[in-house]
C-alpha cells in the first residue's frame, strides 16, 4: 500500500479532532452520543492479485496477475459516534464502526478464494449538515465521513495465510520467504443522508442511508534468493451501502 493511502485518512481524522479541541465551551458545542447499528443493503468491488518478479523468475507474473468483480455479502455492523454541535446547522465529530463478518459472493481471484475474509472496523472523522431542523421536530441531514479501515483476517483469508506460511516454513536454506498475516490497514470514505425524530426531551431516533468506499491491501507472499525474486499481493476495494438506525442523546 502507498503510504499516502494511509496517511491522508489519518490526517483527516486528526484535523477533525484538532478543530474539536479548540471549540469554545458553549451550548453551541454540546456533545451528542449516537450508538448505531446497520445492515448492508448493496455493494460490491474488485479483488486483484498484483505481482512483481526479478532475476531468473522474470516473466513468471504473466500467469499470476488478475482481477475479479465481487458482490459484497457482509453481515451487520454496529458502532458509536461522538458529535459536537458546532452551530445550529453543523456537527463535527468522530466515530467507530465494526462489521461482524466481512464477506463476498465467494468468487475466486487467480486461485485465491475471497468469500469469508474475517471482520473489519473503521475509525472516521464525521461531518453533518442539517437541511431542516425545526425545534423539536423532524430533522433531515447530510453526512460525510472518512478515515482508517482495519480488516482482521479470519476464515478463508486466515486459511490462505496459514497455507502460505506453511510454504515458507519448508523453503530451502538460503531462500528468504515472508507472508503478511495481517491485520490489514486501509482507508474508507463516504457520505449519505438521514433523518432524526424526537422521542422525548434529549432523545431522538435516527435513521440514515450511507454509501462507503473501502480499500485494503491484503496478504502478500514474497520469496527471494539473491537477485531472483517473486512477490504477489492480494487486494480488495469496493463499496457498501448501509441502512443504519440509532439513538441520539
Amino acid at each position: 500500500m502507498n503510504h499516502h493511502q494511509i496517511v491522508l485518512p489519518i490526517l483527516a481524522v486528526l484535523a477533525v479532532l484538532a478543530v474539536l479541541a479548540v471549540l469554545p465551551n458553549t451550548a453551541a458545542a454540546q456533545v451528542l452520543v449516537v450508538p448505531r447499528a446497520g445492515v448492508v443493503v448493496g455493494g460490491g468491488g474488485e479483488g486483484a492479485v498484483d505481482c512483481s518478479d526479478g532475476g531468473e523468475l522474470r516473466g513468471a507474473c504473466q500467469d499470476i496477475e488478475g482481477d475479479e468483480d465481487l458482490d459484497d455479502e457482509s453481515g451487520v455492523g454496529f458502532g458509536v459516534d461522538i458529535l459536537f454541535q458546532t452551530s445550529e446547522k453543523t456537527r463535527l465529530g468522530f466515530g467507530a464502526f465494526y462489521v461482524t463478518q466481512t464477506a463476498t459472493d465467494g468468487a475466486t481471484v487467480q486461485g485465491y478464494t475471497l468469500e469469508k475474509l474475517g471482520s473489519d472496523g473503521a475509525f472516521n472523522g464525521i461531518f453533518e449538515y442539517s437541511l431542516s431542523k425545526p425545534k423539536g421536530g423532524i430533522e433531515i441531514y447530510m453526512r460525510g465521513e472518512g478515515g482508517v479501515a482495519v480488516l482482521l483476517p479470519g476464515d478463508d483469508l486466515e486459511e490462505l495465510t496459514d497455507d502460505l506460511e506453511s510454504i515458507c516454513s519448508e523453503a530451502p536454506s538460503g531462500v528468504d520467504c515472508s507472508v503478511d498475516g495481517g491485520p490489514y490497514l486501509g482507508w474508507n470514505a463516504g457520505g449519505g443522508v438521514g433523518a432524526s425524530f424526537p422521542l422525548s426531551p434529549g432523545l431522538r431516533l435516527r435513521a440514515d442511508l450511507t454509501y462507503r468506499y473501502t480499500a485494503w491491501d491484503l496478504t502478500s507472499f514474497e520469496t527471494s534468493r539473491g537477485a531472483t525474486s517473486i512477490r504477489t499481493e492480494l487486494s480488495y476495494a469496493g463499496s457498501r451501502t448501509w441502512l443504519a438506525a440509532g439513538l441520539e442523546f
